[in-house]
């Protein structure tokens, strides 16, 4: 829909799923808008409904670091995760370069998040309520860009400043951080082609991403005589990985029927860090325990050789 010598577009839409799982029809109305200040200068914005039937569920892991799995929502323990999204930006266009600023905000209804935490006794048969806690989320943010987009050397400068907070009861009586709350990120991607030759250089900038650690221990002894340890977490999510960043480059050459190229992951050899592992160990001479934390880090200086060939 234009209007205005089609300066204002509106673009409304109207997605519906049925959903065989729970035998409902979910309806996803959305609007996108756009606003020509004049051929250079262009103000934007979007809001929309938006289910998700595959949810991607956190794990909290506090012992050997957290992850995320996917399962297929239902109509009990897992329901359908609904989110609204509401987006205003705008974007400035001038010779071969782009630069754009866009805000967003989403709104998360039915945020699932797994844990082992309050299980009375762990080998038993489980039940879903012991096991799966559900809530609300909230992420907002702002992302920067100034892109090239023509010419031999092409490439984009960006920068996030985000918050991603959950809010599920049984985990804290305040929102938490998510597992996946960078605060901070900034990330350049440069491109070069010079004759048969394609270059790249990337180089990401991330503040540390949130994790719950162990903050000690006690030993309860049964009444069978037999000893259980047992361990403290701190508040979900209070405690922060270090800052990670890498370089990663690449140079390629491309011949008539295929290529050959070389790229190197983490060209420094930087020790991110994935996540903490939390142990408990024995002394053999004194015989107490203590609680041992170790950094399990990602790929550091990794080459790698492509060979691509054509048959046709």
């Amino acid at each position: 829909i234009k209007f205005g010598d089609s300066k204002l577009v509106l673009k409304p839409s109207l997605r519906t799923t049925y959903y065989d799982v729970t035998k409902k029809n979910y309806l996803e109305p959305r609007l996108s808008a756009t606003f020509s200040l004049n051929k250079k200068l262009m103000l934007k914005g979007a809001l929309g409904q938006y289910y998700q039937f595959a949810k991607q569920v956190e794990r909290e892991d506090i012992t050997n670091g957290s992850r995320s799995f996917w399962l297929l929502a239902n109509d009990s323990y897992l329901p359908v995760t609904s989110s609204k999204h509401y987006i205003i930006g705008a974007s400035y266009e001038i010779d071969d370069y782009v630069f754009d600023v866009e805000a967003y905000y989403k709104d998360i209804d039915n945020d699932t998040r797994y844990t082992l935490r309050f299980v009375p006794t762990v080998g038993r048969g489980l039940s879903a309520s012991e096991t799966f806690f559900t809530g609300t989320g909230k992420v907002r943010g702002i992302d920067f860009l100034i892109q090239k987009k023509f010419g031999d050397y092409t490439g984009w400068v960006g920068y996030t400043l985000a918050k991603s907070e959950k809010s599920i009861a049984q985990f804290s009586a305040t929102p938490f951080p998510s597992n996946y709350d960078v605060r901070n990120e900034f990330k350049s991607v440069n491109m070069y082609e010079m004759g048969h030759w394609d270059f790249s250089l990337t180089w990401i900038y991330a503040s540390g991403m949130p994790y719950t650690s162990i903050t000690g221990g006690y030993i309860i002894t049964l009444l069978d005589g037999t000893e259980k340890d047992y361990t403290s977490p701190s508040s979900t999510n209070a405690n922060r990985l270090p800052d990670s960043h890498r370089m990663d480059v690449a140079a390629t050459y491309n011949f008539k029927h295929g290529s050959i190229g070389l790229s190197i992951y983490n060209l420094y050899g930087r020790q991110n860090v994935w996540y903490k592992k939390f142990q408990t160990i024995t002394d053999t001479d004194t015989n107490e325990k203590y609680l041992s934390v170790t950094n399990v880090n990602y790929l550091g200086f990794t080459p790698n050789i492509t060979f691509t060939y054509k048959l046709k």
